[in-house]
């Protein structure tokens, strides 16, 4: 591999991974226009309800436990579970060094991009020897993006994308997403080397990194692994087909048993995660999907992947029909994730957004290079002239011929034959189809990464310098009040983390990332029967409970604070409540929080009967 190539195009990767940071560092800079009585949280990334989510577990890391727990849930004497042990183990290693979990988390989502992008230049140099193509598929990997929605925002013209509320197919978010999904990407795409290399070589050194790296991928992400599995039954499929007479039976013997390890393989934390997901509540997770299915529609994504989808698919093709065996493992990768999304638009088990978390853009980019070379060698004047190959790490029968040269008309006594009207008009529409594909796709990638950028910045300015709501739910579009935020501090600094807190939506889903402490509500699927739990809580706060019913709902689900802020205030008509087993431990101006009086039995709530 060549070392000077790979270091350029690294360094190429690394600013445009830069670029996915300006918004963090521009919301850094307007820190300083926030409103005097806001507290700013910088870089609440991508979500701020599921980023919450990611920091309690990073919290349970520094607290010291060994396996992840639901703060969203008031079972604090549940027990601890090994999925989305990422966070919880960066927790542990950044709790060395004294970092919050807001550090350890962008800690995380920059070394796991860092590799990611190296990953992306292995790849396209793995497929490619030549320089230009091997550069042309890392751009495209970076900057596959929707095709346009072009309108007007404020009387200025704005390019938008299709399926724009799924970040991750923004090509600018998408290559500094969350940790996880990132080391997701990295997975599938080791795994595809692996592939790649146990077909080339047949070493079993191969198939066991394989068994390994599978094994591991179901806690981090099971769509990765699931992905594998049919890309490694499509790949042998495949292979079997195209070479049925040079299969022995032995070899196909041996391919059944590796298939049947691998099967074996991920059905031990397959099998996992389905008894922690029998029960809450963590069934909440497998539920939500079911209960509230994302709006997707195929043909959306297919325009929100743009040009790529097509020019990807068509080198699929090419590859099935040029047998070449060399490209079968991305070919299979992006084949299983499409028949992955498929699937589970019928069986709505899943979300077929699952299968749109494997980094489809990076096989699809491989092969629309694939494609687009092809395109190129049939502008060759097999008649002569100067000639360049095209180098790809493909069999010897599949190495490309294309032709670059502006030919001259032939010299008189030159042997050369001269070109037909016919063969110059298929050579210049060959070469403009194939050139027009590279430019839109990359024109398309940098507008729509400029106007991420620009969405973004617009937003966190917007965010910085807004005073109202009081409490943005929903959306995240203002920063916290100081009390407010102040009040989760109380929390952390004055309650055992095991306690139980009761709040609306906002304070419980910031209450176990900031204070570390079990909420009864705050974060939807975490928090089981969430839309029940909605009603109860509604109800709870609107003050129309009697004394003794009131307490009793909260003697029954072992609450031990109420944090009272202002949307608390607002669902009660901007009322304190007057229960006399309510004690305040703190007081602000916009924040009360109330400790429950202890009571060992509910025989005493008869006198308020």
């Amino acid at each position: 591999m060549n070392r000077r190539l790979f270091i350029i195009l690294f360094l190429l990767s690394s600013i445009y991974l830069f670029l996915s940071y300006i918004p963090n560092i521009y919301e850094a800079q307007q820190a300083k226009n926030a409103m005097p009585d806001r507290h700013v949280i910088l870089a609440e990334h991508i979500y701020t309800y599921d980023y919450n989510v990611y920091l309690s577990k990073i919290r349970q890391g520094l607290e010291g436990r060994l396996s992840v727990i639901n703060k969203y849930d008031n079972q604090p004497q549940s027990k601890g579970i090994y999925l989305q042990m990422l966070y919880l183990l960066s927790g542990k290693l950044g709790g060395l060094f004294s970092l919050s979990p807001g550090i350890i988390f962008h800690l995380m989502r920059t070394i796991f991009s860092i590799i990611w992008i190296a990953v992306i230049v292995y790849l396209a140099m793995l497929f490619f020897k030549d320089k230009f193509f091997a550069t042309l598929a890392v751009l495209f990997s970076l900057l596959s993006s929707s095709f346009p929605i072009i309108e007007k925002i404020n009387d200025q013209p704005w390019i938008s994308m299709y399926m724009s509320w799924w970040q991750e197919l923004d090509p600018v978010k998408r290559i500094s997403y969350l940790p996880h999904y990132t080391i997701n990407y990295i997975i599938i795409s080791l795994l595809t080397i692996l592939l790649y290399l146990h077909g080339k070589t047949g070493k079993t050194k191969y198939f066991y990194a394989i068994v390994v790296i599978l094994f591991f991928s179901f806690f981090i992400h099971p769509s990765g692994g699931l992905v594998f599995l049919g890309s490694w039954i499509l790949y042998h499929l495949i292979y079997f087909l195209w070479f049925r007479t040079l299969n022995t039976k032995y070899q196909i013997l041996n391919t059944i048993k590796m298939t049947f390890i691998l099967f074996l393989t991920a059905s031990i934390p397959l099998l996992y995660i389905k008894v922690i997901t029998s029960g809450y509540p963590w069934r909440s997770l497998v539920e939500f999907d079911r209960l509230h299915p994302m709006p997707f529609v195929l043909k959306d994504y297919i325009l929100a992947v743009g040009p790529l989808f097509f020019t990807g698919m068509l080198g699929a093709l090419l590859v099935l029909i040029k047998k070449n065996k060399d490209l079968l493992a991305v070919t299979t990768w992006i084949l299983a994730a499409n028949i992955g999304i498929i699937v589970f638009m019928k069986f709505t088990t899943q979300s077929p957004t699952r299968f749109i978390q494997v980094a489809n853009h990076v096989p699809l980019a491989i092969l629309s290079i694939y494609f687009i070379s092809w395109l190129l060698t049939l502008t060759t004047n097999n008649a002569g002239g100067a000639k360049r190959e095209v180098q790809m790490n493909a069999s010897a029968d599949d190495r490309f011929i294309a032709n670059w040269d502006v030919r001259r008309p032939r010299e008189a006594g030159s042997s050369r034959p001269t070109e037909s009207g016919k063969r110059v008009i298929k050579r210049l529409l060959l070469t403009f189809i194939s050139y027009s594909a590279i430019a839109l796709i990359l024109l398309l990638g940098i507008l729509q990464s400029y106007f991420s950028i620009k969405a973004q910045n617009l937003f966190n300015f917007q965010k910085a310098v807004a005073g109202q709501p009081i409490v943005a739910y929903p959306p995240q579009v203002t920063h916290p009040e100081k009390d407010v935020y102040n009040g989760y501090l109380w929390l952390k600094d004055n309650t055992d983390h095991d306690a139980i807190v009761l709040s609306k939506i906002n304070a419980g889903n910031y209450i176990p990332a900031y204070s570390g402490n079990f909420v009864y509500f705050g974060h939807n699927p975490e928090t089981p029967d969430y839309d029940k739990r909605e009603q109860e809580v509604n109800q709870f706060f609107s003050l129309a409970l009697k004394e003794a019913e009131a307490r009793k709902f909260l003697i029954d689900r072992d609450i031990s604070y109420i944090y009272y802020g202002p949307q608390e205030r607002e669902t009660a008509g901007w009322q304190y409540p007057t229960y006399s087993f309510l004690k305040p431990v703190y007081t602000s101006p916009w924040v009360n929080i109330y400790q429950v009086a202890p009571q060992t039995t509910l025989d005493n709530l008869q006198k308020y009967i």
